[in-house]
C-alpha cells in the first residue's frame, strides 16, 4: 500500500519543479500579459502529464500570476493601475514589517557584511549607470533584510506580492 503515497509525493514534487519553472517564465516576461496557457501544450514543452502542470497553474492562480475561468482557459494575468497599486501598498507594509523585525531582532553574523557588500556594488551600478544592475543588486538587498526577518510566513507573502510587483 505504500506505492500510492509514493506516487503521489513524487507527483507533488514533479507539480513543484513545473511550479518553479513556469513561475520563472512569468516573471521573465516568457509569457505575455494576457495570453492563454493551454495544459496540454505546457506538458508537451516539458515532456510530462498534464496532470502535474495542472497543479502547478493552480499555484499559479494562488499567486495571481494567472487566471483560471472556467470554459474559457487560463491566461497570463494583467495587472492593472489599481491592482499595481493596491500590490505596492501591500508590499511596502510587509517590508516595513521586516524592517521592523530586523531592527528588533537584530542581524544575524554575516547579514550586515551581505548588505554592505550590496550597496557598495549598487554604488558602482550607479556609478556606471547600470540600471537593470541596479535594479538587480536593489531586489536582492531587500530579499536579504527579508530573509534576516526569520519570518516564514513573511517571505511567503512577499514573495507573493514581489511576484505580483515586478512581473
Amino acid at each position: 500500500m505504500a506505492t500510492p503515497v509514493i506516487n503521489v509525493v513524487e507527483r507533488t514534487n514533479l507539480a513543484s519543479q513545473i511550479y518553479e519553472h513556469l513561475r520563472e517564465q512569468l516573471m521573465s516576461a516568457t509569457f505575455q500579459p494576457g495570453q492563454r496557457l493551454k495544459i496540454r501544450d505546457l506538458a508537451k514543452t516539458m515532456g510530462t502529464s498534464e496532470t502535474p502542470v495542472r497543479e502547478a497553474l493552480i499555484m499559479l492562480e494562488g499567486e495571481h500570476l494567472i487566471d483560471i475561468r472556467p470554459r474559457r482557459g487560463m491566461t497570463v494575468r494583467r495587472q492593472s493601475l489599481q491592482d499595481l497599486m493596491q500590490i505596492y501598498e501591500v508590499f511596502s507594509a510587509l517590508e516595513a514589517m521586516a524592517c521592523r523585525i530586523v531592527a528588533r531582532e537584530g542581524l544575524a553574523p554575516g547579514v550586515h557584511a551581505r548588505l554592505n557588500q550590496l550597496m557598495t556594488a549598487m554604488e558602482r551600478a550607479t556609478e556606471k549607470e547600470d540600471v537593470a544592475g541596479w535594479s538587480e543588486l536593489d531586489d536582492a538587498f531587500h530579499w536579504a533584510i527579508a530573509e534576516a526577518s526569520g519570518n516564514d510566513r513573511l517571505r511567503a507573502t512577499l514573495r507573493t506580492y514581489w511576484a505580483e510587483q515586478f512581473r
